[in-house]
């Protein structure tokens, strides 16, 4: 896992981690789980076949995310529209390009000001 290959200096903080692992993404958080609490921040696709064809789930990433103190928000797929408060349910209503069922995650520990500006739903900016 990737906790024994990579040291981490002590007190450093990551502030984005994106992924792009074609379903991987449950095995590869569980295998940086040492590392996810310096983690600020996770981008991915959420492609359910290809999570179900590496033996995940969305509720599973979803879950996992949770645990680990991450707020989860959803955005259409190849979309530049703004992102909502959402979870494994969630349901797009349009598929990639690719004709595959997904949809992009973002992962956050808390909502700074410059991701408030992405996100629907949420009446007031953080203090700084």
């Amino acid at each position: 896992d990737l906790d024994t290959l990579l040291t981490l200096d002590a007190g450093r903080r990551i502030q984005l981690v994106k992924m792009d692992v074609e379903g991987f993404e449950y095995k590869v958080l569980q295998g940086m789980q040492g590392w996810l609490e310096r983690v600020d921040n996770v981008i991915c696709e959420v492609q359910l076949q290809f999570l179900e064809r590496c033996g995940a789930s969305a509720q599973g990433l979803f879950e996992l995310m949770h645990g680990h103190g991450f707020t989860a928000w959803c955005a259409e797929p190849e979309s530049d529209g703004r992102w909502v408060r959402g979870d494994h349910r969630f349901r797009p209503a349009k598929t990639y390009t690719s004709g595959m069922i997904g949809f992009d995650a973002l992962f956050c520990r808390k909502l700074t000001p410059p991701l408030h500006a992405l996100v629907s739903g949420v009446d007031t900016p953080p203090a700084l």
